[in-house]
């Protein structure tokens, strides 16, 4: 798995598979997209005690991407 690390600690990951990221948000942010977008954001259980959240990249669209 591919880890993006700031100061020692992983900011992002993805599978070798790339279907989804997982990215390291403000406390609160991830499960307030999830609540907004399960369609696109998720916390799975393993992740439920962190401020990660899982991305769906097959059901990103430009409103979640924002500006090109």
């Amino acid at each position: 798995m591919a880890c993006l690390r700031v100061r020692d600690k992983i900011f992002a990951s993805m599978p070798p598979d790339e279907s989804w990221v997982a990215i390291r948000l403000a406390e609160g942010e991830n499960r307030s997209l999830a609540g907004e977008r399960p369609d696109v954001f998720s916390v799975p259980d393993h992740y439920r005690n962190s401020t990660m959240v899982v991305v769906d990249l097959a059901a990103v669209d430009a409103q979640v991407a924002g500006p090109s």
